[in-house]
C-alpha cells in the first residue's frame, strides 16, 4: 500500500493511496469498447459486401444503397475510434491511485449521493 504525507482530518497521519474508482470504472468502460469494437467496426459489412456482389439486388438504386451502407459503415468505425481516444484521454486525466478521502466522494459523486 501506497501512503502520501499528509495530515488526515487534523491528525498528521499518512493517509493511503487506494483505487481511483473513476480510473478503474474507465478502464472496464475501454475493456467493454475494445471487446465491442470489432463488432461495430464489422457492423453493416456484410450487407455492404451482400449488395456489392450482385446477389441480393441490383441496378442503380441498389448501388446507391450499397454506397450509402459503406458511408455509414465508415462513420460508424470513425465513432468507435472516437470513442477510444476520449476514453483514452479520460484515463490520462484521472490517476490510478488516489488519497482514500477523494476516492470515497468519487464513489459517493459517481454513485448519486453528491451532487
Amino acid at each position: 500500500m501506497n501512503f502520501i504525507m499528509g495530515e488526515e482530518q487534523g491528525m498528521g497521519s499518512p493517509e493511503p493511496m487506494v483505487e481511483n474508482p473513476l480510473h478503474v470504472n474507465l478502464i472496464r468502460l475501454r475493456a467493454r469498447l475494445v471487446e465491442e469494437a470489432e463488432t461495430l467496426r464489422g457492423a453493416l459489412g456484410k450487407a455492404e459486401s451482400d449488395m456489392g456482389g450482385g446477389q441480393v439486388w441490383v441496378g442503380p438504386s441498389a448501388d446507391r444503397w450499397k454506397d450509402e451502407l459503406g458511408g455509414r459503415r465508415a462513420q460508424l468505425k470513425r465513432a468507435v475510434e472516437r470513442l477510444l481516444g476520449d476514453v483514452d484521454e479520460a484515463l490520462a486525466r484521472h490517476p490510478a491511485m488516489v488519497p482514500a478521502h477523494q476516492a470515497e466522494l468519487i464513489r459517493r459523486r459517481l454513485s448519486g449521493r453528491m451532487g
